[in-house]
Order: C-alpha cells, then sequence, then structure tokens
C-alpha cells in the first residue's frame, strides 16, 4: 500500500527526482504540501499529478490548510 503523504525522499524516489528537485519544487510552490510540525509532506495527488501532468499544471500550490 502506498503512503497518503510523501516525505521528500520518498517523493523524490516516486518521481525519479533528486531531493533538491523536490526542495525546489517547494520553495517555488509547484507542488502542494501538509504541513505537520516542521515538516513538508507530499500529498499522493501531487505525486500522481506531476507524474502525469508535470509542474506546469499547477492546479493547487502551497500549503494545504487542514
Amino acid at each position: 500500500m502506498e503512503p497518503h503523504l510523501y516525505t521528500k525522499k520518498l517523493a523524490a524516489a516516486a518521481l525519479s527526482v533528486s531531493v533538491r528537485a523536490i526542495d525546489n519544487l517547494l520553495t517555488g510552490n509547484h507542488i502542494s504540501y501538509v504541513k505537520v510540525g516542521q515538516r513538508r509532506l507530499i500529498p499522493r495527488s501531487e505525486i500522481v499529478r506531476v507524474a502525469q501532468y508535470g509542474v506546469a499544471a499547477n492546479f493547487n500550490k502551497g500549503e494545504i490548510n487542514v
């Protein structure tokens, strides 16, 4: 079973990019994330969106407030 929220390391592995690339996407608000304490976790839906459409199809960006 796949996680609902991905760490930067897991997201990088899932998208076949470096952790630094994930950092750049997060910093540039190109992918949405959920903040848990100091950690920024990436929802599975964002991993799927980026894998299918790339970051140009940026419908939701920045922090998701729950």
